[in-house]
């Protein structure tokens, strides 16, 4: 493979080049709001690749870095980036299957960053790939960094003269530009487009590699330039860890200082600038405030953590999780966490969407690293372009504008429902459109449609979604395949319609445990008096073929306004009654009428012997007649004994090698019937493992396993000498609280040590 290298300078070579020439400052030209408006939007990837030398990696990925390089490299060119940063590229194999995968898409790249001359075993870890093009400064050679004291050669034969020392003033250019600490890439040449600034304070294994901080700077493709810092800071290893914690600080005093050597005042005003990296600051707490947030000198500076200022405030947006196959869940490490990040500023532009790539998988489903991806899409600032000013319509037709090529308008709804939409340029001919809904706490995958497809190609085409809280619903120009369109810009129009259950065909959505209000409307004098209210809901079999039963709880309710509160006591009883059916006039298959008797404000429809058949059905609330025009409130909950099993991962600890391979494998009982096998050949310690590498038995999804009772799930390992060995078994049991939160089952026998990872969800 062929590179330009960069061979890093001796410091006292460099001082002597030093000269006394001064070069004026040049002001930049900077872009005006119609090259703003015409820009393109830009993606921006960040991805800590975990790229460490394969002696100390083991054989935790089960294949060579320099495979794992090119299935990284996949990824990328998948996502179509626009700027790549990474972290932990240590390994040389890493590296090559990296850089031979993007440099014929990425033609400017820095891949060894930071010298290690003279001790130093590791690097900086650091690397760029970037489409944009290098953009060089030449104002910085008058920005005074220190002074130092350089001892003068003694000349033969003097040779043994007292030492004399000369202060010399170091630039920025001296000692930050170029050539300096970098020693290998190509596209960029030793000029002030790019630099690096070594840490001074490593603690622990960090203290054996050339962290610090690097610096590209290029133009986006309206011209504006983009300061690009990316860096590694000081890893924690152990909590607490107080010398990790001295060891940030020092770090992000010299991020702040870097940014302000190479970007002048000038700069921060007209360019962008943005920082990324794995900081190894953990959200939310007071290190975070202190380093990131509105305590820290990068906020003075105009940079915000992008995630949380303009995403949703609901996602946690965490890159280091539980269900990484290459994260060992102990006592130090018990909860996901936000470690990586990208914080800035754009002038005129807009982080329009951001998303952690959980996704980065091999063909067998692990991980390609022991931390997330994160990205985002950089658009042209304008109303509603990110979820943060998100616009909020109510029901209707609604006008908004993509003022610019590529980029999203966004549209939020703080409550739950059945929202149809349709949408349609006002150019001719019609442009396609794409509505995606997201979940206000999950904006990395979107929420799948009810019915209909998310990309609309004319007027008469509708999508339907129905998330079980708040959600924002992205909409973007399209081909007609679903690629983005980022040619398009002009005025569409959105049709927004919650359905109220007035009809069959406007029925609510009612999902598993996931309480919905309605209401029975008054005579308004358009409309008759409403005595029913329709519901749709689905149902399926357990793996096994076993109907699940479906039940009903209503909550009588009053509603103010927009919201649904209890009843005084004293207020009087609805006698609600109900149906269920299959088509619109088939017979009821389940029913109460009206005219029973229960007491107080709450009443349960149907038994535990309520079952259904798979498919979707109708639930029909009704009121009797009442005496006076009035319209009644209440509130529905779907109970089902149905529950989604997903067994998310297999994490090897440690096995016991001396009597054989110890491939091991999980055998199934699902609700008292043995059910399949997931075999797991080849597993090793350390390694954890999404999905079996092949299933006897029913060919079962191991990530929607459908039970209505409990499941059994037994590890076994593969003895070639004598029987195989049974190591432990993990008891799962429904309950009415399972909500999808993550189950860790340790375990453990026969000189064997594994977690099983799974979760128990309502199904949706």
């Amino acid at each position: 493979m062929s590179r330009t290298i960069f061979k890093a300078s001796q410091l006292w070579l460099r001082l002597c080049l030093i000269v006394s020439l001064v070069i004026p400052a040049v002001t930049l030209a900077v872009p005006d709001q119609a090259s703003a408006a015409a820009q393109q939007p830009i993606r921006v990837l960040q991805y800590n690749v975990q790229g460490i030398t394969a002696l100390f990696l083991g054989e935790e990925y089960d294949m060579s870095q320099y495979d794992r390089g090119q299935l990284i490299g996949d990824k990328i060119l998948a996502g179509d980036y626009d700027v790549v940063t990474i972290n932990e590229l240590f390994d040389g194999d890493m590296k090559d299957g990296i850089t031979d995968k993007l440099k014929p898409t990425y033609p400017f790249a820095l891949t060894d960053i930071g010298s290690t001359y003279p001790v130093k075993p590791g690097n900086s870890g650091l690397a760029v790939y970037s489409k944009l093009a290098p953009a060089p400064r030449n104002d910085l050679s008058n920005i005074f960094v220190k002074t130092v004291q350089i001892k003068r050669d003694c000349s033969p034969p003097d040779s043994e003269c007292a030492p004399v020392y000369d202060s010399v003033d170091l630039m920025v250019d001296d000692l930050y530009c170029g050539g300096v600490d970098i020693v290998e890439g190509y596209g960029f040449d030793n000029n002030c487009s790019n630099g690096f600034m070594p840490y001074e304070d490593l603690y622990h294994d960090d203290s054996f590699s050339v962290k610090g901080v690097a610096w590209v700077r290029l133009l986006d493709p309206s011209g504006t330039p983009v300061n690009v810092f990316f860096s590694h800071a000081q890893a924690s290893y152990s909590i607490p860890d107080p010398d990790a914690e001295k060891g940030r600080i020092s770090n992000f005093k010299q991020i702040n200082d870097f940014i302000k050597f190479v970007v002048p005042p000038a700069g921060r005003k007209n360019e962008a600038i943005l920082l990324t990296g794995d900081l190894n600051v953990i959200g939310g707490t007071s290190e975070y405030d202190n380093l990131i947030g509105a305590n820290s000198e990068l906020y003075d500076l105009g940079l915000r953590d992008i995630w949380s200022e303009y995403n949703s405030g609901k996602d946690p947006g965490y890159t280091r999780g539980l269900n990484n196959t290459h994260v060992l869940v102990d006592d130090e490490f018990k909860m996901n966490q936000r470690l990586d990040y990208m914080i800035g500023k754009y002038p005129r532009g807009c982080f329009m969407h951001s998303t952690v790539k959980r996704d980065f998988v091999d063909s067998k489903g692990r991980d390609l690293s022991d931390h997330y991806g994160i990205d985002t899409v950089i658009g042209t600032s304008a109303s509603f372009c990110s979820p943060s000013i998100a616009s909020e319509q109510p029901d209707g037709v609604n006008k908004y504008n993509i003022a610019s090529p590529g980029d999203y308008q966004w549209v939020y709804f703080p409550k739950a429902g059945t929202y149809t939409f349709k949408a349609y340029a006002t150019d001719i001919p019609k442009t396609s459109l794409e509505l995606t809904a997201y979940a206000e706490d999950e904006l990395s995958f979107p929420v799948k449609p009810w019915e209909g497809n998310a990309v609309i190609n004319n007027r008469q085409e509708t999508v339907t979604y129905t998330p079980p809280g708040a959600f924002y619903l992205r909409i973007r120009a399209v081909e007609s395949n679903g690629t983005p369109n980022e040619t398009w810009q002009g005025d569409f129009h959105l049709n927004i319609h919650k359905a109220a259950g007035a009809t069959w065909e406007d029925a609510i959505v009612l999902h598993p445990n996931q309480r919905m209000n309605a209401d029975m409307a008054a005579d308004n004098g358009i409309q008759s008096l409403q005595t029913e209210t329709f519901f749709k809901f689905k149902t399926e079999l357990s793996d096994n073929g076993a109907m699940p039963w479906s039940t009903f709880d209503l909550e009588q309710k009053v509603k103010t306004g927009e919201t649904y509160d209890d009843p005084s006591p004293k207020a009087p009883t609805i006698r609600f009654g109900f149906a269920i059916r299959k088509d619109k006039n088939g017979q009821n298959l389940f029913a109460r009428p009206s005219s029973a008797k229960h007491s107080g404000f709450h009443t349960k429809f149907g038994t535990t012997m309520q079952t259904l058949p798979e498919g979707e059905y109708r639930l029909v609330v009704s009121r009797p007649q009442p005496s006076t025009n009035q319209s009644a409130a209440f509130s529905v909950n779907f109970e089902t004994n149905l529950r989604v099993l997903d067994i998310a991962e297999l994490y090897c600890i440690e096995q016991e090698d001396f009597t054989g391979d110890d491939d091991p494998y999980l055998e199934l009982t699902l609700d008292g019937t043995f059910t399949s096998t997931f075999l797991y050949p080849d597993a090793d310690s350390d390694q954890g493992h999404h999905n079996p590498m092949a299933i006897t038995g029913v060919a079962i999804d191991p990530h929607r396993i459908m039970i209505i009772q409990d499941a059994a799930i037994k590890l076994m390992e593969v003895d070639d000498i004598d029987d195989d060995d049974y190591i432990d078994t993990a008891n799962v049991e429904i309950s009415p609280d399972d909500d999808g939160s993550m189950n860790l089952g340790f375990l453990q026998g026969d000189g064997a040590e594994y977690i099983l990872k799974y979760t128990v969800a309502q199904p949706y």
